[in-house]
């Protein structure tokens, strides 16, 4: 159901929101979410490296995170077969 999701949210930040471009957050080992994205239009416009501080008895952990976008002219496009 995430694709429907992913849809059923541009398709309102786009119509309702009257938004101009969404931009989605996913950590580069989700590889599952990266296709669900790619297949709803979006594309990879940045990679950000996110530490988390929270435990500071550990090793902070870093994690690749791949920032991907969606114009509202692209996923128009999509949405009509194109």
């Amino acid at each position: 159901y995430a694709t429907e999701a992913i849809v059923a949210i541009s398709d309102f930040a786009f119509s309702e929101l009257a938004l101009m471009e969404l931009t989605a957050g996913v950590y580069s080992e989700n590889q599952g979410s990266i296709r669900v994205l790619e297949k709803c239009g979006f594309e990879k416009s940045a990679t950000r490296v996110h530490s988390d501080p929270a435990d500071c008895n550990r090793l902070q952990q870093v994690f690749r995170f791949k920032l991907n976008r969606l114009t509202k002219q692209d996923f128009a496009e999509i949405a009509n077969g194109g």
